[in-house]
């Protein structure tokens, strides 16, 4: 009996629908994440170092991009700085945490006004992206083991 499809264009179809490689948990890899502040969805990216040593805490840095980087992609903020940490650990850098949240267009992480910044007042509640990057960093430093020295 003959086979209905040559081996070679077996082989390609078989290589075509195997599972994709999984990237390793060892090395530094962007978690995506978001947090709801008043039913507003905003989103962030974890820089996550890797293997994680048992019983050990790690950095955290908490990363609030420029102006360039506003929007609703959850990407636009790994540029620059989230980027340089990841080469940087997988050269064998220093481990540790990047939260970068990202702030939407056509707002600034605070109150501003043209040509300066006003505020933020004490006595006034942060604007709701500050606040979705406060919770973002309360969740993160819960979940993992964050120094927080």
């Amino acid at each position: 009996m003959r086979p209905l499809l040559p081996p070679a264009l077996l082989l390609c179809t078989w290589m075509s629908t195997a599972a994709p490689a999984q990237e390793s948990t060892d090395a530094p890899r962007f978690e995506a994440g978001s947090v709801e502040i008043d039913g507003t969805s905003f989103p962030y990216q974890l820089l996550h170092p890797g293997k994680l040593e048992e019983g050990k805490s790690y950095p955290l840095v908490l990363f609030l991009h420029g102006a360039g980087e506003r929007g609703d992609d959850n990407e636009a903020q790994k540029r620059h700085f989230p980027e340089r940490m990841q080469r940087m650990m997988q050269e064998g850098g220093t481990p540790v945490f990047v939260l970068a949240p990202q702030c939407p267009r056509e707002v600034w992480w605070t109150a501003r006004t043209r040509g300066g910044v006003r505020g933020p007042h004490l006595d006034q509640p942060a604007e709701p992206q500050m606040r979705a990057a406060m919770q973002a960093l309360e969740e993160v430093v819960r979940q993992y083991p964050i120094d927080r020295d």
